[in-house]
């Protein structure tokens, strides 16, 4: 039976076959059937081709950018620790000038303590001195009023005797 069945298919193939094709039969088929297959056909293939490219830029854009940055990080890397080393050199130098500045001062307090006591002493020396000038200025005010009352110099001689007290 199957023999038959495909005799039959046989048979209608060349049936098909052997009919005549028109102009417009083979217009109509391409029209219908083989422009839009053609077209589905292209289309899937430029998509997949497109695809293929566009993943292909796609990796190797991803691989310049992480050389780039991997590059840059590198670079900034170096760099920082460039800067961290100056930074750690910068300190080294502040702790060594602070010790030394807490040494000066040390050495300066002393001096102004130094000082001190000399302003002190002489603080003394000038309350001696006042008291002298002092008893000195009452002197000569005397003196003054002594000639004013015997009569020793004039008015004028007075005054500039007092002007030079």
């Amino acid at each position: 039976m199957k023999e038959e069945n495909s005799k039959k298919r046989m048979g209608e193939r060349k049936t098909n076959l052997d009919k005549p094709v028109t102009l417009g039969l083979l217009l109509e088929f391409t029209d219908d059937f083989l422009i839009p297959r053609l077209s589905d056909v292209m289309s899937d293939t430029i998509k997949s081709e497109v695809g293929k490219s566009e993943h292909r830029m796609k990796i190797y854009v991803d691989d310049k950018l992480a050389r780039f940055a991997a590059e840059i990080t590198g670079r900034s890397e170096k760099r920082f620790e460039k800067i961290d080393r100056r930074f750690e050199t910068m300190d080294k130098r502040f702790e060594t000038i602070e010790k030394r500045m807490e040494k000066g001062f040390e050495k300066v307090d002393k001096r102004f303590e130094k000082m001190d006591k000399r302003f002190e002493n002489m603080d003394k020396r000038f309350d001696r001195l006042e008291h002298i000038r002092g008893r000195d200025v009452l002197f000569k005010e005397k003196v003054v009023d002594v000639f004013e009352e015997r009569g020793v110099c004039g008015p004028d001689d007075t005054a500039y005797l007092r002007g030079v007290i």
